[in-house]
């Protein structure tokens, strides 16, 4: 019987969402197999068929995030529309996927150091290429004379400002999360956009 450790089956899809909630309430290290495991009321044996290692779990919650963010930002920089657009879309998906998938965004945030190397370097591989495409959209703006250059630290210090919105961010909140992005990205503008 072949494993559906690299799968996409309902069982583990469950078992994911659920370890990231765990993972994000006790941490990566103090969530045991065995917690795991009676919470998703599956033996040992059946979790590991389903998920391969502890460690394998962490990074696909980690890597997921990342990778779905890609995939709906990477058309938004590639488009022909104006970059202050552009901006406003990519901080709309972001705050949006923060707010969806919290669990998963604050165990990719706390947790994903606990990564074996190889793991670790294509979850920043895959964090790089994000970067790159607000990065893109920041040298878009100053190329047309809407923005100020934003050098790498800027722009570290932008994703940051998102990054950790995961510590209070709620999707019970009393502003949507596109009402968040917006103003999120009118501090952006007011310290960048001309």
């Amino acid at each position: 019987m072949a494993s559906e450790a690299t799968g996409k089956s309902p069982r583990r899809a469950e078992i994911l969402r659920v370890a990231a909630e765990l993972f994000a309430s006790h941490g990566y290290h103090a969530t045991g197999v065995k917690l795991l495991s009676d919470t998703v009321k599956i033996g040992r044996g059946g979790l590991y068929y389903h998920i391969g290692s502890k460690e394998r779990i962490l990074y696909e919650i980690s890597k997921s995030q990342v990778d779905a963010l890609l995939a709906v930002s990477a058309p938004i920089a590639a488009s022909g529309i104006d970059p202050l657009d552009k901006l406003k879309f990519l901080t709309q998906e972001l705050i949006q996927s923060i707010v969806a998938n919290r669990a998963e965004w604050v165990v990719f945030f706390r947790e994903f150091s606990a990564l074996g190397e190889e793991h670790r370097r294509d979850v920043l591989a895959s964090r790089d290429a994000y970067e790159a495409l607000w990065a893109s959209t920041f040298a878009e703006g100053y190329e047309r004379g809407q923005s100020r250059e934003v050098s790498v630290t800027m722009l570290k210090s932008i994703l940051g400002m998102f990054n950790y919105s995961y510590l209070w961010l709620r999707a019970d909140g009393s502003l949507s999360p596109r009402e968040i992005a917006d103003d999120m990205c009118s501090i952006i503008l007011k310290g960048v956009w001309r």
